[in-house]
């Protein structure tokens, strides 16, 4: 016949089985820190070797790409404002808008008029 444990001896069993469980637990958190701290490595190594080259090719992409519609729009913006001088030069030396054949003073009495029309509406 075989004597069931005392229950002191089961408590001592239960402590030993314990700290056992818990020095697993400390090996499983020391391999997570260590596989923690390699995933940062490799996550910086990517960043470096691969996201870094990548951005900066998009960038400079970009860069450009906006460069060139700067460039477009400043020359569209260009000939308008050259247009305008035309224009304005054509008023002051002849009298008349180039192909409208207006004279100058009717001209200054309409704009003269829209802006006492806005000074009055409160703009």
């Amino acid at each position: 016949m075989s004597a069931e444990p005392t229950m002191l001896e089961q408590l001592l069993a239960a402590i030993e089985q314990a700290k056992e469980e818990r020095r697993r637990c400390h090996e499983a958190t020391t391999d997570l820190r260590h596989a923690i701290k390699d995933a940062r490595e490799m996550g910086r190594a990517l960043q470096r070797d691969e996201l870094e080259p990548w951005l900066r090719t998009q960038l400079a992409e970009l860069q450009t790409q906006l460069g060139d519609d700067a460039k477009a729009a400043m020359d569209v913006n260009r000939g308008r404002i050259i247009r305008k001088f035309d224009e304005l030069f054509n008023l002051l030396m002849t009298g008349t808008e180039s192909g409208h054949g207006s004279s100058l003073e009717p001209r200054i009495r309409r704009v003269a008029q829209e802006r006492q029309q806005r000074r009055e509406n409160g703009q």
